[in-house]
């Protein structure tokens, strides 16, 4: 977890179960906790944004938003002030533009990170 805090880069590829989410929540909450972070975008297979969800707020009482909806609402979301925002690979493909534009993360997570090079 503090590999993940400290470094500008850092890859985590554990096995599954080992807990690759919670540490990635935990290095975030950290750099909040330090003033580093405001702003985290966590990108994830369509079918596992309700479960980071789940997991932030099990571990965390940061606010956590998983986007849905149409481009407005989606729009909407990037603007808020919510520290985690959780998006999946296809929004992300429609959005970039938007996202760097409104949301400017100070941090972005690739759960199955093997997806972007699609």
């Amino acid at each position: 977890m503090l590999h993940l805090a400290f470094t500008e880069r850092a890859l985590l590829a554990d096995e599954m179960g080992l807990g690759k989410t919670i540490r990635a929540i935990a290095a975030c909450a950290l750099l909040k906790r330090l003033g580093k972070a405001e702003r985290i975008l966590v990108v994830t297979p369509a079918s596992l944004k309700t479960e980071w969800e789940e997991q932030i707020r099990m571990f965390t009482d940061l606010p956590c938003r998983p986007v849905f909806g149409s481009p407005s609402a989606r729009r909407t979301a990037y603007d808020a002030q919510t520290f985690f925002t959780v998006l999946n690979y296809e929004q992300l493909i429609r959005d970039a533009a938007i996202v760097n534009q409104r949301f400017k993360p100070d941090v972005v997570i690739l759960d199955e990170a093997q997806r972007i090079k699609n």
